[in-house]
C-alpha cells in the first residue's frame, strides 16, 4: 500500500469508527449520507450533504456516537429515550474546551506518527508518537469512549495510548435510568435503595422503582445519597434557598424524581430524570431522592444507599491492555509540578550556595584585607602608647571641654595622670584615624606636636598629642579666629613657615 491509500485507509477509520459489538461480531452504522475522500492530496473525508457521523448501536438500549456537531467534533450519547453531548465537556463553553465552531471545512487528519488534528483545533496524540511502524487505531468502544489503540507487534496485544474521556463514569448512558456509576475500583453501575435492576445481564437498561411513588400522599419521603450527582434533566433550577425550600418544591412537583443540593450556596437541582448517575464528584453535592416511606423505613439499619446485586461491568469485555506509557503521558500534569517542584529546590539551593559562597569569599576577603593592613600599622603603633577609653574619658572628664571641631572629628581638652595636659583628637572614620597616625608615624620633626598615644576601641578613635598652649598652627597662619588670641605673625615668617613645612613633608 503506498502513502496514499495508507493516509486514507486511516481516516476512514477515524470516522467510520468499527466498534466491537456485545454479540460475536462487529457492525457499523452509517448515518449522515455517503463518505467520499476527496482529492488525494487533500487527505480529507467529506459529506455531500454537509455532516456526518458513525458509531455503534444496540438495538433497544443505547447508542454512541463520534459525530460532528454545530463544526465541533464531540462523542453523543442516544438512546431511545434521550440524548446528550459528553465529550468534549458539556459544563464548558466551546472556547472553555480549547475547541472552534468557527470553521466550515469539518474535517480531521490523523497521521503515521499518531497525531490526530481537527478543523475546531481539536488535537491529541498517541503516547507513543513519532513511530511511523506502529500501527493504531481510534477506535468508538462499547463502552462509549474513544480510545487510540497502537499494536504491540511482539506480544500481539493492542495498548491503549490515548483516550478521550480519562474517567469512564462521565460517559453518559452508561447505567442507564436510575443507575448510579462508581468505581470499586472499575467502573461499576449499580441501582439505588428501592429500585431494582431491568437487566442484571445488561447493565444499560438502568433500573426501575420496586414500588411506585403516589404523588401528593404523605407517604412519599427523600432518601439521602451523599458525593452523588445524576448529570442533566434539572427543572426550576434555584440558588440562594433553603435546603426545606429545595425540598417542598421538588415534593410539590408530581415530576420530581429527586433534587441535588448544595449547602453552603443554596443552589436547588429539581431534576425530572435520572440519568448519568455518578460517585464521587466534584464539587460535592448531595442528592435526596423521592421515594415511599416505607423504602426509608427499611434504610434505618442500612448503611449503603446502593445495591449492586452483581450488576457491573462484565470483565471478558475488556480486550485492551491500558500501557504504561499512555499512563504517563496521563499524568503529564502531576509530573510537570513535581518536575517544576525539583527545578525550584534547584534554583533555591544554588542561591543560597552563591550567596553563602559571596559572603564566605567576601569575609575571607575583608579578613585578609584587614590583616594585611593591621599588620601595616602595627609598626605605626608600636611607637605609640595605648590608652583606654576609659582612662582618656576621665583625662578629659567625659570630653566636656571641646577646643576645636572639623569635618574629621572634635578636639578636647585633658590632663592625665602625671600632670601633663593634652589634646584628645575623636575621629569618626577608621580610615582617617589610621592614615593620620601612618603620617605622623613617619614624620619626625622638632616642630611638629607630639603624638602620645592613641585608643582604638571600637566604635572609638582616639588620638593622644600635647596640648598647645598658643593654639595650633592655622591661628598664626591665617589670622585672629575670633577668640582673641592676638597672635598675628607677618607674612615673611608665614612663607618661611610655609617653606619648612613643605620641606619637611618632601
Amino acid at each position: 500500500m503506498d502513502r496514499i491509500h495508507g493516509m486514507c485507509c486511516l481516516l476512514v477509520t477515524f470516522l467510520c469508527c468499527v466498534v466491537p459489538s456485545a454479540g460475536d461480531h462487529r457492525s457499523v452504522l452509517w448515518r449522515g449520507g455517503s463518505i467520499a475522500v476527496e482529492a488525494a492530496a487533500d487527505h480529507v473525508l467529506v459529506s455531500p450533504s454537509g455532516g456526518f457521523s458513525c458509531g455503534f448501536y444496540k438495538v433497544a438500549t443505547n447508542a454512541y456516537t463520534f459525530a460532528v456537531c454545530s463544526n465541533i467534533l464531540n462523542l453523543m450519547y442516544d438512546g431511545p429515550e434521550i440524548s446528550s453531548n459528553y465529550w468534549p465537556s458539556p459544563f464548558n463553553k466551546w472556547w472553555e474546551n480549547n475547541r472552534t465552531a468557527y470553521n466550515s471545512s469539518r474535517h480531521g487528519s490523523f497521521d503515521r506518527r499518531g497525531v490526530f488534528t481537527a478543523s475546531d483545533q481539536l488535537q491529541f496524540n498517541a503516547s507513543d508518537m513519532g513511530n511511523e511502524r506502529v500501527m493504531r487505531r481510534l477506535t468508538l468502544d462499547y463502552d462509549g469512549n474513544l480510545r487510540l489503540y497502537s499494536l504491540d507487534a511482539a506480544a500481539g496485544r493492542w495498548h491503549v495510548t490515548w483516550v478521550a474521556v480519562e474517567r469512564q463514569c462521565y460517559v453518559h448512558g452508561l447505567c442507564g435510568s436510575y443507575g448510579i456509576c462508581s468505581y470499586r475500583p472499575g467502573p461499576t453501575c449499580s441501582c439505588p435503595v428501592g429500585y431494582v435492576p431491568n437487566d442484571a445481564s445488561d447493565w444499560t437498561k438502568g433500573c426501575r422503582r420496586a414500588a411506585d411513588v403516589r404523588c401528593g400522599s404523605d407517604d412519599v419521603d427523600f432518601v439521602e445519597m451523599p458525593h452523588t450527582d445524576f448529570w442533566g434533566f434539572d427543572v426550576n433550577y434555584t440558588s440562594g434557598v433553603t435546603f426545606d425550600a429545595c425540598r417542598r418544591t421538588c415534593l410539590a412537583d408530581c415530576n420530581c424524581k429527586a433534587f441535588g443540593y448544595r449547602p453552603g450556596t443554596g443552589r436547588c437541582y429539581p431534576k425530572i430524570a435520572l440519568w448519568n448517575g455518578r460517585i464521587p464528584i466534584k464539587p460535592d453535592q448531595t442528592i435526596y431522592l423521592k421515594v415511599p416511606t416505607s423504602v426509608k423505613n427499611k434504610m434505618i439499619n442500612q448503611t449503603s444507599f446502593l445495591l449492586f446485586d452483581g450488576h457491573a461491568c462484565a470483565t471478558d469485555e475488556r480486550d485492551a491492555m491500558v500501557s504504561t506509557s499512555y499512563l504517563h503521558v496521563r499524568s503529564n500534569t502531576i509530573n510537570f509540578i513535581y518536575f517544576y517542584c525539583f527545578l525550584a529546590v534547584v534554583f533555591v539551593l544554588e542561591a543560597i550556595f552563591v550567596v553563602v559562597g559571596y559572603l564566605f569569599v567576601f569575609r575571607a576577603d575583608s579578613v585578609a584585607a584587614g590583616r594585611v593592613r593591621d599588620e601595616g600599622y602595627s609598626l605605626v603603633f608600636s611607637h605609640f602608647r595605648r590608652f583606654t577609653y576609659d582612662e582618656l574619658s576621665n583625662a578629659t572628664s567625659g570630653f566636656r571641654d571641646e577646643l576645636a571641631k572639623g569635618a574629621t572629628g572634635s578636639v578636647y581638652k585633658g590632663v592625665l595622670d602625671d600632670g601633663r595636659s593634652i589634646a584628645v583628637k575623636r575621629k569618626q572614620a577608621d580610615e582617617v584615624f589610621r592614615s593620620e597616625l601612618s603620617v605622623i608615624g613617619r614624620i619626625n620633626h622638632m616642630n611638629l606636636v607630639r603624638i602620645w598615644g592613641f585608643c582604638s576601641e571600637h566604635p572609638h578613635r582616639l588620638i593622644v598629642s600635647e596640648y598647645v598652649e598658643n593654639g595650633s598652627l592655622d591661628r598664626a597662619l591665617f589670622g585672629d579666629d575670633g577668640e582673641g588670641s592676638g597672635v598675628v605673625l607677618a607674612w615673611r615668617s608665614r612663607y618661611k613657615i610655609a617653606v619648612g613645612v613643605a620641606k619637611g613633608l618632601a
